[in-house]
């Protein structure tokens, strides 16, 4: 389908209105959302307005208003039983929730791209790669980077609590220095190591102690919908490999140090689109 092949663009309009959106959060996103994430494959996300996608923007107090007020917005799916509080001059204000934003999965923009560009130029000078394995390599980057903003390439991901935060900084290098690739592989490799603790663990955990304490006790509850990685890969993801996402979390543990990581980073991103879009598919053709 043509819709897998295109770049979803920031300038989008909404309710007649345009605006520069986060891409993986945006109209057009949240379009797809809608038909994919279903409650038969995901019941919970039932409790979610995920048909009438929101802006959610901080203002003071603990507050929240449904206004675009950043340069790049972003729309959210907010619970269905949320209740707007209303101050003395009538503005709708609402209080911190969990809610569902869109995300990039493995991250290839402006930024990463560079990265492992330099990483797999520095391997040809140093003569561990030759000029064509150069050369492919970069040829299949810029198929990533092109990917970077493709229907295949987002999901929803629990915005209370910012565990899009979480994912950013990936592995652990060294005392306080995080890897802060994005990356899809070792955010499943994080996950699988929280759905491995006990209850008691759980609470003290690295991603929940980086939710906050006002996020905290709503983002262990949201993990804990899920039984394990398994469950969360296949709901949030549409991943039901167990062999793939064993693959992933095992390369997810390491850094990405050379020409044979960022090469094997990449295949893994190119599998998991290919996966993903025949089950796009699938459920596109059974809604038309």
């Amino acid at each position: 389908m043509d819709i897998f092949n295109n770049k979803i663009e920031s300038n989008q309009s909404f309710r007649g209105i345009n605006y520069n959106f986060d891409a993986d959060s945006s109209p057009k996103a949240w379009e797809h959302y809608n038909k994919v994430y279903t409650k038969e494959h995901w019941n919970g996300i039932n409790c979610y307005n995920v048909n009438n996608p929101s802006f959610f923007e901080y203002i003071r107090n603990g507050y929240y208003v449904n206004e675009p007020l950043s340069y790049y917005n972003s729309l959210f799916a907010l619970p269905k039983e949320l209740v707007e509080s209303t101050d003395l001059n009538g503005n709708k204000y609402y209080q911190a929730c969990l809610k569902l934003r869109g995300e990039t999965d493995f991250n290839f923009n402006q930024y990463k791209y560079p990265v492992f560009k330099k990483i797999l130029f520095t391997a040809y000078i140093d003569k561990k790669i030759d000029k064509d394995k150069l050369e492919e390599n970069f040829k299949n980057l810029d198929y990533c980077n092109n990917m970077h903003h493709n229907l295949l390439n987002f999901s929803l991901i629990q915005s209370s609590g910012n565990m899009q935060g979480y994912k950013s900084k990936g592995v652990l290098l060294s005392r306080n220095k995080y890897e802060y690739l994005d990356r899809l592989d070792s955010f499943v490799f994080l996950l699988d190591a929280y759905y491995k603790l006990d209850e008691k663990a759980r609470k003290t955990a690295e991603i929940i102690k980086n939710a906050g304490e006002y996020n905290n006790a709503n983002l262990e509850n949201y993990l804990n919908s899920f039984s394990c990685i398994f469950d969360y890969c296949k709901k949030i993801y549409f991943i039901d490999n167990k062999d793939f996402i064993n693959k992933l979390i095992k390369n997810g543990e390491k850094p990405i140090n050379n020409a044979d990581d960022v090469h094997r980073y990449i295949e893994f991103a190119k599998e998991y689109w290919d996966i993903k879009k025949k089950i796009f598919e699938e459920i596109y053709s059974k809604n038309q």
